[in-house]
């Protein structure tokens, strides 16, 4: 084949002569044939989706019918995310002057406004549960189950995927607080010290199976060798200790208290003398053996001297109680 000097195309023989000419047809093309199924054009808000034709041909995709900018080419075409509804356009082109433009409309779902149960504090051991809203079906993180009880064990963060009829999701969460008092106290002599601060305390001795009256600060200094537990409440949650075995020495307990008050002299006559170390105490009171309120002084400061001839001879009790404690020594009045 050979071209002559106006351009026709000719079929040659073996001595170079023209035999035939070659006339070119150009037959327009159909509109590009969509393969995306009808659900694959509603997607959801922030979502992408692949578009497709099979027909032959050079296919060339843009953003509007005409004048458009060329977004690529090729039989398929993946969309950037989507935000609002988004028109794209294949052109299918086989010959230089025929073309054929079709419309691919895309439908952009809103995704829910998905709600959960609101964050929350439990005491350890309880039970709660979780419920979505906003959609037709919900996924929770952790195992957990939309309207189902459960006991969570430590403090975490639970979130939700829930789903609506367009199939779009959105998600929410819930933060979970468990409270867990620990009720455990250490022991130095005559000191027991809870472990736990901030709390609200009550100390509790095993052997009488009753709480100690006034005994409700973080530290208590027992009078006696005996067996003591801890009630601590934190935030609403309770807990109690178990019970521990004190055994102390008149050396420890004369220790311990002296470092608190002294009384001298004791035994007394006609009166004594209370001196105080500690610099934050509330109050002092003396207590006959029945275990009444005889005596009382708030705020006491350095030293007190009772005249104890108005009290009859006998065994007292001298009581004071700090910020943090309170102690006891026995006061004997002959």
């Amino acid at each position: 084949m050979k071209n002559d000097k106006y351009g026709n195309l000719y079929v040659v023989d073996q001595g170079n002569h023209c035999v035939r000419k070659i006339v070119a047809t150009c037959i327009p093309p159909n509109s590009p044939n969509s393969t995306t199924s009808a659900t694959a054009l509603n997607i959801c808000y922030g979502q992408a989706t692949t578009l497709s034709v099979l027909d032959p041909g050079l296919i060339t995709w843009y953003d509007y019918p005409s004048g458009g900018t060329s977004l690529g080419t090729g039989f398929t075409f993946t969309t950037p995310l989507l935000f609002t509804d988004t028109v794209f356009y294949a052109e299918v082109r086989t010959c230089t002057s025929s073309l054929t433009m079709t419309a691919f409309p895309i439908n952009v779902n809103s995704n829910p406004i998905i709600t959960s149960t609101n964050d929350t504090t439990i005491c350890n051991g309880s039970v709660i549960t979780l419920n979505g809203g906003g959609g037709i079906s919900y996924n929770w993180s952790g195992g957990v189950s939309n309207g189902v009880p459960f006991v969570p064990n430590v403090s975490s963060t639970y979130t939700v995927i829930g789903t609506d009829t367009n199939g779009c999701t959105a998600t929410a969460s819930t933060n979970i607080i468990v409270n867990t008092p620990d009720p455990s106290f250490n022991s130095s002599g005559a000191i027991l010290s809870a472990v736990q601060s901030g709390a609200i305390y009550q100390w509790y001795n095993c052997d009488s199976n009753l709480i100690i009256n006034n005994e409700t600060n973080q530290n208590y200094n027992v009078t006696g060798s005996g067996t003591y537990a801890l009630i601590i409440n934190q935030g609403g949650c309770v807990d109690t200790s178990t019970c521990l075995n004190v055994t102390l020495t008149g050396n420890e307990l004369e220790l311990h208290e002296s470092s608190y008050f002294l009384i001298y002299p004791n035994p007394a006559s006609n009166s004594t003398r209370i001196s105080f170390n500690e610099q934050e105490a509330t109050k002092f009171e003396l207590m006959n053996s029945q275990g009444c309120r005889i005596y009382e002084v708030l705020s006491p400061v350095e030293y007190l001297i009772i005249n104890t001839t108005a009290f009859p001879p006998g065994v007292y009790y001298a009581r004071l109680i700090t910020k943090k404690s309170s102690v006891t020594q026995k006061l004997i009045i002959r």
